[in-house]
C-alpha cells in the first residue's frame, strides 16, 4: 500500500516590497514595482510609476490575513487600512522565510510545497514592455529559487514568465529548466486578450509539452477580466479572486475549443484555486456540445477523454464538494491546494482533507493528498 503523503500544489509568499527596486538590472531601476502612496497616503503598487488596481487603496496586507477574523478584517484593511505590507509579513514568518514554512508545514503535517507569488499576481499586466517584464520575472524567479533551495525536498518555486512576449516566456522557461521540479503559473485571464487556444502561444506550449511540464490555470490577471468588464464593483479585494473562477473556466474551455491537446499530444494542464464541482459539470457539457459542434474545432475526441489523461484540478481544504468531484472525475484527476497565508485560506487542512475525502477510498484519499502531485510536478 502506497505511503500517505501530503502535497500542497498551490501555497503563497509574501515578497518583500523593495524586492525589485533592490535587485533589478540598473537599466530598469527607473522603473521597477514598488508600494508607494496613493494621493490619500494609503499603500498602493505601483509599476512604471503607475498605480495598480490589484493592490490599491491600502488593502495589499488582506493577502497576509489567514485566520483572521471578519471584524478584524473590515476594522483594520477595509475601514481603517492601518496594516502595511511589511506589517503584514511580520504576521507571517512562515511566509517569508523558508526555515518557518517548513516549521510551519511540520506543525500541519504537510511534506511538501509549491509556493506561488501574492505581489506577483497582479504583475502580468502591469507593463507592456516585454524586456522589462522579462526582467521583473528573472528578480522574482531568482529570489524564489533560493528561497527555495535550502530546503529542496520540501519546497518547490512556481516560477514567473513575462507574458507580455511570448518568446521571452520560451526564454524564461528555458533559463529555469535546470533548478529542478517547479511549476509555473498561467494567469486566469489571458494577456493581451489573445486566448489560450490561439496559435500564438504555440511556441510556449510546445516548450511545456518538451519539458513535460504542465502550465497552471491560477487566479491573475494577465488581461482583461470579463467579470470586471461586466461588474466592475467586484475588484473589491477577495471577491476578485472569487470572480477570476470565470475566467479560470473560459481559459480552461479555451483549450478545447483551439484544439491546442491535438496540435501537443502531450501537452498537460492543471487548473487551481477556482472551486471543483463546475470541472464535471463544464466537461459533461463540452462533451454533450461536441457531438453537435465538434466539427468546428481541431477536436477529434471528446474534451473528457483528453481531461482522463491530461488534466487536473486542485480542491480546497474546505471544499464541500472535493470528494464528491473526485467521484465523479476520479481521484487520480484531483490535487489539492492550502492557499496559505491569503485571506480565503482555511486553517488546519488535513483535518479538514480528512472529513472532506472520508467517503473515498484510502488509496483514493492518497491519490488527491500526494501522490498526484508527485507524478505531475516529478517531485523527488
Amino acid at each position: 500500500m502506497a505511503e500517505t503523503v501530503l502535497v500542497d500544489v498551490d501555497g503563497h509568499i509574501l515578497e518583500p516590497a523593495d524586492l525589485w527596486v533592490e535587485n533589478i538590472e540598473p537599466q530598469y531601476r527607473d522603473r521597477a514595482m514598488y508600494m508607494g502612496k496613493d494621493e490619500n497616503g494609503l499603500e498602493q503598487w505601483f509599476s512604471e510609476g503607475k498605480g495598480d488596481t490589484f493592490l490599491a487603496k491600502g488593502t495589499g496586507a488582506n493577502l497576509a490575513t489567514i485566520g483572521k477574523s471578519q471584524e478584524w478584517r473590515r476594522k483594520n484593511i477595509y475601514e481603517n487600512p492601518s496594516v502595511t505590507w511589511e506589517e503584514g509579513r511580520a504576521m507571517n514568518p512562515a511566509a517569508c522565510d523558508p526555515h518557518e514554512r517548513v516549521k510551519m508545514m511540520d506543525e500541519e503535517m504537510i511534506d511538501k510545497s509549491i509556493l506561488y507569488p501574492s505581489l506577483g499576481l497582479g504583475w502580468i499586466g502591469a507593463t507592456k514592455d516585454p524586456e522589462l517584464a522579462a526582467a521583473y520575472c528573472r528578480v522574482y524567479n531568482n529570489w524564489l529559487v533560493d528561497f527555495c533551495s535550502s530546503h529542496p525536498d520540501r519546497l518547490y518555486p512556481a516560477i514567473a514568465l513575462p507574458w507580455t512576449d511570448v518568446q521571452e516566456s520560451v526564454k524564461e522557461l528555458k533559463r529555469t529548466a535546470t533548478v529542478g521540479p517547479r511549476a509555473v503559473m498561467c494567469p486566469g485571464s489571458p494577456p493581451h486578450d489573445i486566448a489560450y487556444g490561439d496559435p500564438h502561444w504555440d511556441p510556449l506550449w510546445a516548450e511545456f509539452q518538451e519539458q513535460d511540464m504542465p502550465p497552471a490555470l491560477h487566479v491573475g490577471a494577465g488581461g482583461t477580466s470579463t467579470s470586471w468588464l461586466l461588474h466592475p464593483e467586484i475588484q473589491v479585494p477577495s471577491w476578485w479572486s472569487f470572480s477570476n473562477t470565470s475566467n479560470i473556466q473560459l481559459s480552461f474551455m479555451s483549450f478545447f475549443q483551439g484544439g491546442v491537446f491535438d496540435r501537443f499530444p502531450t501537452l498537460k494542464l492543471v487548473v487551481l484555486e477556482s472551486g471543483t464541482l463546475w470541472m464535471p459539470y463544464l466537461l459533461e457539457r463540452m462533451d454533450e456540445k461536441f457531438e453537435i459542434v465538434g466539427f468546428t474545432t481541431e477536436m477529434k475526441h471528446k474534451p473528457s477523454t483528453y481531461f482522463k489523461t491530461r488534466g487536473w484540478i486542485s480542491m480546497d481544504p474546505d471544499d464541500e464538494f472535493g470528494g464528491i468531484t473526485a467521484q465523479l472525475l476520479g481521484a487520480d484527476r484531483m490535487v489539492w491546494a492550502y492557499d496559505y497565508p491569503h485571506s480565503d485560506s482555511s486553517q488546519g487542512p488535513v483535518k479538514n482533507l480528512s472529513r472532506v475525502l472520508k467517503q473515498l477510498p484510502e488509496e483514493d484519499q492518497k491519490k488527491v493528498l500526494g501522490l498526484n502531485a508527485i507524478e505531475i510536478y516529478k517531485l523527488n
